[in-house]
């Protein structure tokens, strides 16, 4: 059964449009916590959320939005992680106001992505925490290029590929131009679901890597292809899909292997174990973020 992988994005997420652009492209639909009362809208404007905004990015996504609504439960499972987090990281109480910002978002990125209470449409859906930067994934994870320096901590997989991303000086624009593509072009679609159906079958079957980052080059280049036709005017962007890795994979000799526009590559996360999240399954993501060729080419050299 073909999945749909959905975003889960934090309380702030929702207001750089020319951030969101690049998540409707790579996701099925992208969900966004929602004050879940009128007192809770008031703090979040006070807080410098912008509901209005919030509410306006809703409509213009349609049907690729789903409304998480902030209720008090999911406030209690906050608190209660982020208690437990600064119980077990040391580092957490040295850390600046905008590192624990940064860290608050990303929390509220993982709850939805872990929260089953969210719609399943009828298939199978894979939440996903969407980060829109490598930066902001480092806020909660510790990504080493190197996996035999941190052998205890758990091992993933680095599965980056090269996107086409509509350009336009006015970010409202590319977005529109985004949401167009992602609700409108049945190729781009169709392109989007093989690729990740190609991603997951390299976590689940081991395919070997220089074949899989051959393989995934082709469908890249497909996907690319049908944005750049129907947009024509784009700029590009890396999407890394990381992915809980098989165990014994690290004995198996396994090097980052770069073809084209993908690399697949395996690295360890230093902090996933020790946040109070369960691990994703072997098949599902543990997180995507989009960034710039700077970190394929670190990963890819490492």
């Amino acid at each position: 059964m073909r999945s749909q992988r959905w975003g889960t994005f934090s309380v702030v997420d929702h207001k750089d449009a020319a951030a969101m652009a690049p998540e409707v492209l790579l996701y099925d639909k992208l969900v966004l916590p929602y004050p879940s009362s009128d007192e809770e809208r008031q703090r979040w404007d006070a807080a410098g959320r912008d509901t209005s905004l919030l509410d306006r990015r809703l409509s213009e996504l349609g049907p690729l939005a789903v409304k998480a609504l902030w209720d008090s439960d999911r406030n209690k499972k906050f608190d209660v992680w982020m208690e437990e987090l600064e119980r077990v990281d040391q580092d957490l109480a040295q850390m600046t106001k905008e590192a624990k910002e940064k860290m608050a978002y990303a929390m509220t990125r993982r709850i939805l992505a872990q929260d089953t209470a969210l719609p399943q449409a009828g298939t199978r859906i894979v939440r996903v925490a969407a980060y829109q930067s490598e930066a902001d994934l480092r806020s909660h994870f510790i990504l080493e290029s190197n996996p035999r320096a941190r052998e205890a901590e758990t091992l993933g997989y680095l599965l980056a590929h090269r996107i086409a991303v509509p350009a336009n000086l006015d970010p409202g624009k590319a977005l529109a131009k985004a949401i167009e593509m992602a609700t409108k072009n049945d190729d781009f679609l169709e392109h989007r679901a093989q690729l990740y159906d190609w991603q997951d079958s390299i976590v689940s079957q081991n395919i070997p890597p220089k074949q899989a980052a051959g393989e995934m080059d082709q469908m890249i280049r497909k996907y690319n292809e049908s944005v750049t036709n129907a947009v024509k005017d784009v700029y590009f962007k890396f999407a890394c899909t990381l992915s809980v890795a098989a165990l014994g994979i690290l004995g198996s000799g396994f090097n980052p292997v770069a073809v084209g526009g993908a690399l697949v590559a395996l690295v360890s996360f230093a902090r996933f174990d020790r946040t109070p999240v369960p691990k994703a399954g072997l098949n599902a993501p543990a997180a995507m973020f989009h960034d710039a060729e700077a970190c394929f080419q670190r990963f890819r050299w490492a």
